[in-house]
């Protein structure tokens, strides 16, 4: 195994042997065989241990053995231990995602005041092949269908050929001692639920899912660099750049049968969505009409799409709320938010106050007007979709009431509110609530 981890070294281009290398190891089973395949193959390491404090004396029994681990390989030893739940709440994010961010920046700067070359996680093959199914689960474009890339800026994964059960080989062979982490055992991760019952479905219709899974990550990382070439080229001819306006050859765009996806490609990265790129594309009579993002605003001339920042174009700003209670001055009036623990004892008739579930509504928000194209759940229609401008029809706002309407949206850009109207079902209490935001919007006269 240790020849086929250098072989996957070098065949990567990873680092190079006299590189440096901060190891991230949580005591499990695939960081400490990746932390004595390192100390065998005799690279340079230095561990890293982080602490989330989620597990109780499980956590704590975790940070105990990795220390130890590190005085029996002689190797120097990091640690750093965080309130992970409550860093969650505050910030708005889920906890996954906070201990995530929590760990990388933490790696980072104990890679660059230490003088490391490499932050080194131990994700192997299975995790690759779990992470591409998550991604297709979930909805993905073709940059979702490669799984875990093995490098990534200073972070290599140097593990991604080989399989759990090589993994686990390789530690019983050696005898090696790690902890074990109950939650993995657990179906209340989407992933878990792929690897404990989708994956074995999987495998019992082909033996060597693993192995054709590996092929295909290979081909899907080949197609994906086809792709970008692709798309770059296609950019070169259709887009020009003046100052900071780009101008999209509207009919060769049209005439092309992956229009829609160039557009993605292209415009996704300052904000549009997909729904709003659609639109522009089978637009062919309105010259004039325009959709914005949180940061720009994209028109239709006759002959070209122009794309500018949205405060050239507008002179609009666009307002950014982070999770913290509090009174905030906004353009749609005064917006206070406090943070409940339990649920509301009642839920007032008065649009201009609403409850949300404090785990579904992720900051920052971003509050804007309203832009063609834009579409939300509306609460008390089951989840179905409606656009603002059917909302807003139906709703007999005139010209002058939708111009002033403002937008609240999620950080992943999904709209929660629509100030003083109506909120989205995505975001409501429900029985499984335990924490909740209470908004009011109190208009300035």
């Amino acid at each position: 195994m240790l020849q086929r981890l250098h072989d996957f070294i070098r065949r990567e281009s990873l680092f190079s042997p006299s590189d440096r290398l901060l190891v991230a190891v949580s005591g499990g089973l695939d960081s400490v065989v990746l932390t004595h395949l390192l100390y065998e193959g005799g690279y340079p390491i230095g561990i890293a241990h982080c602490n989330f404090k989620l597990r109780g004396e499980d956590s704590d029994g975790d940070e105990v053995f990795v220390r130890q681990l590190s005085q029996q390989l002689d190797l120097p030893y990091y640690t750093q231990s965080w309130p992970t739940e409550a860093l969650a709440q505050k910030s708005g994010l889920s906890i996954q995602v906070a201990a995530r961010e929590l760990r990388y920046e933490w790696l980072e700067e104990i890679r660059s005041n230490e003088g490391y070359d490499r932050i080194v996680t131990a994700h192997h093959l299975n995790d690759a092949i779990e992470t591409l199914l998550y991604h297709l689960t979930k909805g993905c474009g073709i940059h979702g269908i490669q799984g875990i890339p093995a490098k990534n800026g200073k972070v290599v994964r140097p593990l991604l050929f080989a399989t759990r059960e090589e993994v686990e080989a390789y530690a019983d062979t050696r005898r090696l001692a790690f902890r074990e982490d109950i939650s993995n055992a657990s179906d209340k991760y989407d992933r878990n639920r792929i690897r404990r019952h989708a994956i074995p479905v999987l495998k019992s219709i082909n033996p060597a899912f693993e192995r054709t899974m590996q092929e295909n990550l290979h081909r899907f990382k080949a197609a994906e660099y086809l792709f970008n070439e692709s798309v770059a080229s296609y950019k070169a001819q259709w887009v020009h750049t003046q100052d900071s306006e780009l101008r999209i050859n509207l009919p060769a765009l049209r005439a092309h049968p992956a229009a829609h996806t160039l557009l993605v490609e292209w415009l996704m990265p300052l904000g549009f969505h997909s729904d709003q790129l659609l639109q522009a594309l089978d637009n062919t009579q309105q010259t004039g009409a325009y959709f914005d993002s949180t940061t720009h605003r994209m028109l239709l001339d006759r002959d070209a799409l122009l794309v500018r920042p949205l405060a050239e174009a507008t002179g609009q700003d666009i307002m950014e709320i982070a999770a913290s209670p509090g009174e905030f001055h906004t353009p749609a009036g005064v917006l206070t938010l406090s943070l409940h623990q339990g649920r509301p004892a009642s839920f007032p008739d008065d649009q201009r106050i609403a409850f949300f579930d404090a785990d579904a509504l992720h900051f920052p928000l971003r509050l804007r007007k309203w832009q063609a194209g834009d579409w939300f759940c509306p609460i008390g229609m089951n989840g179905q979709r409606k656009k603002l401008q059917d909302f807003f029809t139906d709703a007999k706002l005139s010209r002058f009431d939708k111009d002033r309407t403002w937008i609240l949206e999620n950080a992943e850009g999904e709209i929660a509110w629509i100030l003083g109207l109506r909120m989205d079902e995505r975001f409501k209490i429900s029985a499984q609530t335990n924490r909740y935001w209470r908004f009011q919007l109190i208009i300035e006269q």
